[in-house]
């Protein structure tokens, strides 16, 4: 009988330390990779716009004088854009990131990307937000440049001088036409629409710049006009001015053939790519999620067969605090073992990446072991706590029984 006792107290101890083997693993599955909470951590870790500098400012070539100062500028430009729209950024990543785990976890039916992605970080406040920091009077004033490159060369030093002014004053029109887009570009790029249709009216950009120019070459009368009478400069102004502004449009159409069609197509294979591998992974999580609840009743079974076996709390508890002590010491010098070699072999290995994100990569190592060696630091401890009990308890119970004289 005893020799039974020991074989079975033996098999659950060694059942039971494999249990707690496993159940480290996937506690910090759990705790990490499965946890939205851990991956919005992550998000808000990682220095988007100090990544983006870095990425930005890496040298493509030598440039010397202009090209230099516009190298420079550009990269400016860049990362203060990003860095004001980083935790709008990092808020629609994360909003994206907690409706996919939404789906992976079961608490919605489908995965449905486009309009996760559209909701999210294609949502059009977050467009408008881009479109607010986009330095819209440069993109307005080349096109305009263009349209008027065949205006006489004595009227350039006009057109310059009037062309800054004109765009300043649309702006705020041409920003508001363009926001309206947004919603059917966006649409049109996820596969929600087949096709859209924009115009941008350029009407009143086309008077300001009438009305500027008008204004500059009155102000200083170039010397064509200062020899013909002043009743008919304006009707010479407004000759010249159509006949080299007359190629501006009234309106520009915006409309699905401005992009690529393998670019929307590619789109929406990533979307349907991903949405395949999103159902496929919803599986192994559900499976990994019985497995978890399972693996927990087993441990506690497992705990309460070893019990039932001892029926006395000196016995138990100084087999499971072995059990517990065991494994907690080990698991949790795997884990220092792990931290150790991650800090020497990672900056080596990670040398080639931005330093921003070697360190992000470098605090994710230790995020990702932290799961693991709070467990196993839990059950040492609980092992130790259990062991004095398990030489404290007997003693007590011997002074409670015997008599008082």
């Amino acid at each position: 009988m005893k020799f039974l006792k020991g074989l079975a107290l033996g098999l659950l101890g060694l059942i039971l330390s494999l249990s707690l083997a496993v159940f480290g693993l996937a506690f910090t599955i759990n705790s990490t990779v499965l946890n939205p909470g851990f991956i919005r951590t992550e998000i808000e870790e990682l220095d988007i716009s100090a990544l983006v500098g870095e990425v930005v400012s890496q040298p493509s070539g030598q440039p010397q004088g202009g090209e230099e100062i516009t190298s420079q500028a550009m990269t400016t430009a860049v990362t203060d854009t990003v860095t004001q729209l980083e935790p709008l950024l990092k808020e629609r990543i994360t909003a994206a990131t907690d409706s996919i785990y939404d789906y992976l976890l079961g608490k919605r039916p489908n995965p449905d990307l486009a309009v996760t992605l559209r909701s999210t970080i294609l949502k059009t406040d977050f467009f408008v937000a881009i479109i607010d920091k986009l330095d819209i009077t440069s993109m307005v004033k080349e096109i305009i440049q263009q349209q008027l490159a065949s205006a006489p060369p004595e009227f350039q030093k006009y057109i310059d001088a009037s062309l800054d002014k004109a765009v300043t004053d649309i702006k705020p029109v041409v920003i508001g036409q363009i926001k309206a887009a947004g919603d059917p570009v966006l649409d049109y790029l996820i596969g929600k629409t087949d096709s859209f249709s924009v115009n941008i009216d350029s009407a009143q950009l086309k008077t300001n710049l009438r009305t500027s120019i008008h204004d500059a070459v009155f102000a200083s009368l170039p010397p064509e006009f200062a020899l013909i009478p002043s009743a008919q400069r304006e009707n010479l102004f407004n000759q010249l001015f159509d006949n080299f502004a007359g190629g501006i449009p009234s309106s520009f159409e915006i409309n699905q053939s401005m992009f690529d069609p393998a670019v929307r197509a590619g789109i929406a294979d990533g979307l349907k790519q991903a949405e395949d591998g999103l159902v496929q992974a919803r599986q192994y999580v559900a499976y990994f999620q019985l497995g978890y609840n399972l693996l927990i009743v087993l441990m506690l079974l497992l705990v309460a067969g070893i019990i039932l076996i001892h029926r006395q709390v000196r016995g138990a508890a100084r087999n499971l605090g072995s059990i517990f002590l065991s494994y907690g010491a080990f698991e949790y010098a795997g884990v220092l073992v792990a931290r150790y070699f991650a800090d020497k072999r990672l900056p080596s290995a990670l040398a080639e990446l931005p330093p921003s994100l070697q360190t992000w990569v470098t605090n994710l190592s230790d995020r990702l072991l932290s799961p693991l060696g709070t467990f196993s630091l839990i059950l040492l401890i609980s092992g130790v706590v259990l062991l004095i009990i398990s030489f404290v308890y007997p003693k007590r119970e011997i002074s409670a029984q015997q008599p008082t004289p």
